[in-house]
């Protein structure tokens, strides 16, 4: 942590691209995050590329502003030098820095780059102590906690984290994921573009039919947040930074949230009365504003039904549209409402999908006017669309002309250059804060015609470039008269001086560690088969059948209830809540010595390093590297790792290839698209509580199904003790991993779980174990059953 404690918490802004950027220091940001090239979560962004980094990285810490580099995403085997590269690219810019999601990156990181400032990212779900108290042991310095945290909850978690000297982050501003970050997969496994790898299509921001009714609704859609109200209550939790999301938004977005941000924080540090609300903050993009999780209220509220922007003015309805005249008749919102030639509006049909934007020209007749499309139409203008006034490009040129007057000022530099006859001509530079020595590779020499001069050593040190530096002062005092040696070595003394200061945080910084430990290998298991279930009947099943099971895992949904019985492997939650941990703990020290569990995630690895268990890293710890398993395998304890599920066979191979630990994958099972703290039935499902409750966690087990507009069936399944969860109405089923990996040391497991809706019959079980068995074949249940090979063939793009 910082050694001065600030009083109020720091404002970590967005940073999609290079403007946004500057925007971002305008409006007083402490801190500010970008991405660079696809290895963030939001690639859809323009992002920044190593040269602007250099830029901005020397521009913030000029006006008193932390530059921080998302590398926020989950990186397959084959791009773990790429990804290192890129770090050490980022660390060499002067970034302050790193946002991190993959676990196997976080120990390349770690390893490669030991006095690199690490940050958990959102991605990595921090909901508990064990978390924190985890990934402070592996070097992380502040955790982003889950933005679905309470403010008591959130006030606790801070405590803790600051007796390990990790500072936290909470999301304070923005859109909203209606699942726990990182763990949704719907976007990944509906079109192929993965959550986890920063290039998700919003298929929660999509209308759906719930239930019995018959109407669309949005019941996956929330609101944005915004904690505005709440900021006084976050510094005196002693939060350490409030983070603003908005990395796909443009610079007047940053600068409008980040500046009303910043007044209220400088009314905190004031002592002044703060507001609850700030009118720049609906002036820019929104779906409206919540803050349900912060007062832990829970509810339908928290929805919205309306998926443009709310910043916008709706003025009227679409009567009729006439391209070749480029006419656009409107019937008025409301009476009073007023539309201006120049008057820049967006047009959505009644299902809120864009149309298009364009520019209100002269008034033809009465509500009929001109007008002009701006870029294309992204569908036919009709009856009924929906007319929004839009913001006035106009409003933004004081900020644009802020924006464009904002420029780094480039590193000065001193040198005192000297040398005589026979020696190298020796250059030693300074800024001030910090010097460095060089020579020339040759030696000087007494000048048979033309000498150095000041005048010509002081022209050729000058030619600094696109480089960031000046040159402020040359004394050549100590230089001898009457010598010679070609310019090339003078610019030799430059190129060398530019080298060292740019690359002066990689000399603290980089090491020579390898990317991969190759000294420290386990034996991979022998055995193939594994098996997941939820119910006992169906161990009894399993057993009489006689399959070749090497280990059977079964679920837990409610520690305190849990039975145990030899022969079981535990399989716990991805999602636990801190006031489950104890509970967590109680089961687990009532486990046999040496017994085996299954983690989805890291809140319980410390507590089992202090037992003797042993324990696997299951599928929604999103291991798709090798490097996970190293960092894993640092403790005592660890015993293999299942592969994501998103991942396809040829990232598997490489996966397997490199890994030095056991390796599972899932070969047939329900799809998990989601988890939600979330009740979202609420629009299908008719229920007389208004807020989700402890009692909604531990004993709701109402569940319902959920179609888009193609028909396509989903399963919104509420378990008890269970967060709520969406599946896919396909199992998946990659019966050809079983040859495909026959060489390979890889484990197999047979997700055979009961879930509502997806609940197979004996008969059913048994003839998906025979078909992979190779007695059997799963086509003889697909009139009963459908099958989807997910992500097997299309992995993570």
């Amino acid at each position: 942590m910082n050694e001065k404690k600030r009083s109020v918490p720091a404002l970590l802004a967005p940073g999609g691209d290079f403007t946004a950027v500057k925007a971002a220091v305008i409006a007083g940001a402490d801190e500010i995050y970008c991405g660079v090239d696809r290895f963030n979560a939001r690639r859809r962004a323009t992002n920044i590329n190593i040269p602007e980094l250099r830029e901005l990285a020397q521009l913030t810490a000029q006006n008193g502003t932390a530059l921080f580099l998302t590398v926020n995403t989950l990186c397959v085997e084959n791009e773990i030098a790429e990804v290192s590269t890129l770090v050490e690219e980022a660390l060499m810019a002067g970034v302050k820095a790193l946002i991190v999601q993959d676990y196997g990156l976080l120990h390349l990181i770690r390893t490669r780059f030991p006095e690199v400032v690490i940050h958990a990212s959102t991605q990595m779900t921090t909901l508990t102590s064990g978390q924190i108290e985890y990934l402070a042991g592996c070097g992380v310095s502040r955790v982003n906690l889950s933005r679905e945290l309470s403010l008591d909850n959130i006030q606790k978690l801070t405590k803790f984290a600051h007796e390990l000297g990790v500072e936290t982050e909470v999301f304070v501003h923005g859109a909203y994921c209606v699942s726990y970050s990182g763990q949704c997969y719907m976007s990944s496994f509906m079109g192929g573009q993965s959550g986890n790898r920063g290039i998700c299509f919003q298929p929660c921001r999509r209308p759906y039919i719930v239930g019995k009714s018959s109407s669309e609704t949005y019941p996956l859609s929330l609101k944005d947040n915004s904690a505005f109200a709440y900021a006084g209550e976050l510094a005196s939790a002693g939060v350490d930074s409030l983070k603003i999301e908005g990395r796909i938004k443009g610079y007047g977005y940053v600068y409008n949230t980040v500046s009303a941000w910043r007044d209220q924080l400088d009314r905190i540090s004031k002592k002044e009365r703060l507001f609850d609300d700030d009118p720049r903050l609906h002036t820019v993009f929104n779906r409206s504003f919540s803050a349900g999780y912060l007062k832990d209220r829970v509810s339908a509220e928290m929805f919205t039904s309306r998926q443009t922007d709310h910043s916008l003015e709706l003025l009227a309805e679409v009567v009729s549209y006439h391209a070749d005249r480029k006419s656009l008749t409107l019937k008025m919102n409301k009476t009073g409402t007023s539309i201006n030639t120049g008057d820049r509006v967006v047009l959505y049909t009644e299902r809120n999908l864009f149309i298009c934007s364009g520019i209100i020209g002269e008034l033809f007749v009465k509500d009929k006017y001109q007008f002009t499309i701006e870029h294309e139409l992204k569908g036919k203008i009709e009856r009924g669309q929906l007319v929004f006034r839009s913001g006035r490009e106009d409003l933004l040129d004081e900020l644009t002309a802020q924006i464009e007057s904002l420029n780094y000022r480039p590193i000065e530099l001193s040198v005192e250059v000297s040398g005589s006859e026979g020696a190298p001509l020796q250059a030693r530079w300074s800024t001030g804060e910090d010097s460095f020595v060089c020579e020339t590779d040759i030696t000087l020499a007494c000048s048979r015609n033309i000498p150095l001069t000041k005048e010509t050593i002081l022209t050729q040190l000058s030619k600094f470039s696109c480089s960031g530096f000046v040159l402020t002062e040359l004394d050549t005092s100590n230089l001898d008269n009457g010598l010679f040696i070609p310019l090339a070595q003078i610019n030799l003394l430059r190129r060398l001086a530019v080298v060292y200061f740019q690359n002066r945080a990689s000399r603290i910084l980089k090491t020579d560690t390898p990317l991969y430990n190759s000294e420290k290998k386990i034996r991979p298991r022998d055995e193939k088969m594994t098996v997941l279930i939820n119910n006992y009947d169906d161990l009894q099943l399993i057993n009489s059948a006689n399959y070749d099971l090497s280990e059977i895992f079964f679920e837990v949904t409610d520690p305190r209830t849990f039975e145990y019985r030899e022969g079981v492997i535990p399989w716990f939650q991805p999602i636990i809540q801190e006031e489950d941990m104890a509970d967590c703990v109680t089961l687990l020290k009532s486990l046999p010595k040496e017994q085996l569990v299954v983690l989805n995630g890291c809140t319980l690895i410390t507590c089992i390093n202090s037992l003797d268990i042993n324990w696997i890293a299951g599928p929604h710890f999103n291991s798709v590297n090798s490097l996970a398993g190293e960092l894993f395998g640092n403790d005592k304890a660890f015993a293999g790792s299942f592969a994501s599920t998103e991942l396809n066979r040829e990232q598997i191979a490489a996966l397997a290839k490199q890994a030095c630990f056991p390796l599972w994958m899932i070969v047939f099972g329900p799809i998990l698209l989601m988890q939600s703290r979330q009740c979202l039935r609420q629009t299908g499902v008719k229920c007389k509580k208004e807020m989700v409750d402890e009692s909604c966690i531990g004993e709701c087990n109402r569940s319902t199904v959920m179609r888009n507009r193609q028909g396509d069936a989903f399963y919104l399944v509420k378990r008890p003790y269970v967060s709520t969860e969406i599946y896919n109405s396909a199992f998946f089923a990659a019966p050809e991993a079983l040859k495909d990996f026959k060489t390979e040391p890889l484990g197999f497991c047979f997700d055979l779980r009961s879930i509502p809706y997806l609940e197979l019959t004996s008969e059913q079980k048994v003839a998906v174990l025979e078909s992979f068995f190779g007695s059997g074949n799963l086509s003889q249940l697909s009139s009963s059953l459908k099958f989807t090979s997910g992500n097997y063939r299309r992995g993570l793009s």
